[in-house]
């Protein structure tokens, strides 16, 4: 029995001698897998945080003066917006003219920004919520654009928009004052976006050719009767 227990003994001793660096290296592995992956998910959120703190940031929300209700966008980002372009089918910027708000600017620089005159005080309470569309060149990559969209509804302003209700006489001072700074915001806009002044100098002279064209084909047939 005593040489059997002997042999038993070290049977069992070879085992463990056997049995402790496969547990030592899997408790390694894990360790290094665990650490590494942690090394990983710190680097892509190091990388990710500083992308968002640092690409540009697009802004369209409503602005409230005395007696006068606007609309601006803004770069809130560190870096510029390349290749911008705002679009909303529900703003006119310049009154009594059918065009829709259309923005295209090759860049826009931090903190720059553009202010839109929309209604005097509480009058653009009765107005349908104004929808905006803003896409730009993604940072660091050239595609897809990244596109945003914004809805200001200055229902929910009401309150606010009545306390800043003004006199009638007043109103139509800032109605003219804001007429008029909304078609020089557009003409600077126009002269930075060089396709789109391009394309409406086109559209005016085809206009006059076409009055040209109508003009010369009455006077023969007036000259007839």
């Amino acid at each position: 029995m005593s040489s059997l227990s002997i042999a038993l003994q070290r049977w069992v001793a070879v085992g463990f001698t056997h049995e402790a660096p496969a547990s030592s290296w899997s408790s390694i592995g894990l360790v290094e897998f665990v650490t590494a992956l942690a090394l990983v998910c710190a680097t892509v959120l190091s990388f990710w945080f500083w992308y968002v703190a640092n690409k540009p940031n697009i802004i369209v929300k409503p602005t409230f003066k005395s007696g006068s209700t606007t609309v601006v966008i803004t770069n809130e980002g560190r870096i510029p917006a390349r290749s911008l372009k705002i679009t909303s089918a529900s703003l006119n910027p310049v009154e009594g003219s059918d065009e829709t708000l259309e923005v295209c600017l090759p860049a826009m620089y931090p903190k720059e920004q553009i202010e839109y005159y929309v209604a005097p005080g509480r009058d653009a309470v009765d107005f349908e919520p104004y929808e905006f569309e803003v896409a730009h060149r993604r940072w660091l990559w050239r595609w897809p654009l990244e596109k945003r969209r914004f809805i200001i509804d200055f229902k929910q302003y009401e309150s606010m928009l009545t306390d800043l209700h003004v006199a009638t006489p007043l109103e139509r001072d800032v109605r003219q004052i804001a007429r008029t700074a909304n078609s020089l915001i557009q003409m600077h806009i126009d002269k930075r976006d060089r396709p789109r002044l391009w394309r409406l100098s086109i559209t005016a002279r085809a206009k006059r050719l076409a009055k040209r064209a109508m003009s010369s084909l009455r006077k023969p047939s007036g000259s007839d009767g």
